[in-house]
């Protein structure tokens, strides 16, 4: 699992690609990305809160084992085209 304890991570790429490698995900549930991708996405755990005991626990009780891994995910919503359109449109509103 990749563990990925930020206070504050804008768009937390790192969780794509760990995603994308069928990697599951323990996080904190940091300002940011992160609370937008997990509820979409299987294979995130996130602690309760943004501390050590709240990340301890998570860990804790996350069920490592060889059945742990998951299938990779889709994230077809994260490809560049995509996201490039919705940038163009951000950027294009109230654009002459």
């Amino acid at each position: 699992a990749l563990v990925l304890c930020s206070r504050f991570e804008a768009f937390p790429n790192v969780v794509l690609e760990s995603l994308a490698c069928g990697t599951p995900v323990i996080a904190t549930p940091a300002t940011g990305g992160i609370q937008d991708i997990a509820p979409t996405q299987p294979g995130i755990t996130l602690a309760a809160a943004i501390d050590g005991a709240s990340l301890a626990r998570a860990l804790a009780e996350f069920p490592f084992s060889s059945d742990s891994a998951r299938a990779k995910a889709d994230l077809t919503q994260y490809a560049v085209a995509g996201i490039a359109k919705q940038y163009d449109a951000l950027f294009s509103v109230g654009s002459p």
